[in-house]
């Protein structure tokens, strides 16, 4: 992809779905009912899986950033601007991740409705979590 579409600057979203996607806003549940990392329930196509079966699974999404980090590094450093891997260098180095979905602390990416409503991040956009709406309360 890099050299058909010669963009000096990638960015790589995984595409995962839980099946409630829809109806039920995440992390609101009790603590004791939230899921923690290494739970089966994680993993698209298994008997009890809360995703999507189209869901990328983690295993293949590390494989795939494993991958896409080895050929940046062998002909792309310092040419190719690879968000996950540049906010990992800057974590390294010390500062604060720029990304919200690797960082200790999400709210940072304002997502806005067509409507005006405003939520602390699009990965969040439920009623439970609205924090205005521009229109009305601005």
């Amino acid at each position: 992809m890099r050299d058909e579409v010669r963009s000096p600057q990638m960015q790589f979203i995984p595409i995962v779905e839980q099946k409630t996607f829809r109806t039920d806003a995440p992390q609101t549940g009790q603590s004791s009912e939230q899921l923690r990392q290494g739970d089966k329930r994680l993993i698209p196509g298994n008997a009890n899986s809360i995703m999507e079966p189209w869901c990328v699974s983690d295993e293949a999404w590390g494989n795939f950033l494993i991958a896409v980090f080895d050929e940046w590094v062998q002909k792309d450093i310092g040419k190719v601007f690879v968000q996950y891997f540049e906010a990992s260098v800057e974590t390294w180095m010390g500062r604060k991740n720029p990304l919200c979905t690797l960082g200790s602390l999400c709210g940072k990416g304002l997502a806005m409705e067509p409507n005006g409503d405003v939520f602390s991040c699009d990965h969040y956009v439920y009623p439970e979590y609205k924090i205005g709406n521009i229109n009305t309360d601005s």
